[in-house]
């Protein structure tokens, strides 16, 4: 099983922009079920946890989630976000497979990619 990674925006100027974030976040996370992929949306995993911990910490667990999956779905808005610009940044540099959230050919892509044997 493939496992693909969502990166985009999760920090926001407000609470509901910030839960807008994590909510286009989970929904690429179904579309890459319905591909037929298993998604990580770290947005998820550590929702509203601002405050436990320093920034860096939450980067250094995405970035370690990252790294064993073997693509990577970027959504809307990923350029001006510090994290998802880093983790398309490792992304690329480990080879992974990159699909855009904003292209329909990219889901189409990832279906296809999803359903081969090897990452």
């Amino acid at each position: 099983m493939k496992l693909v990674y969502i990166a985009g925006p999760y920090n926001a100027p407000t609470d509901w922009e910030r839960e807008q974030n994590i909510w286009r976040a989970k929904e690429a996370g179904a579309r890459v079920v319905l591909c037929g992929a298993y998604p990580v949306v770290p947005h998820s995993n550590t929702a509203n946890y601002g405050g436990l911990a320093q920034e860096e910490f939450f980067y250094a667990g995405t970035m370690a989630l990252l790294e064993v999956c073997h693509g990577c779905v970027l959504l809307p808005g990923w350029r001006r976000s510090k994290g998802a610009s880093a983790e398309e940044a490792r992304a690329s540099a480990l080879g992974m497979r990159i699909f855009s959230s904003n292209e329909e050919a990219d889901w189409d892509a990832l279906t296809e990619w999803a359903a081969t044997r090897t990452p």
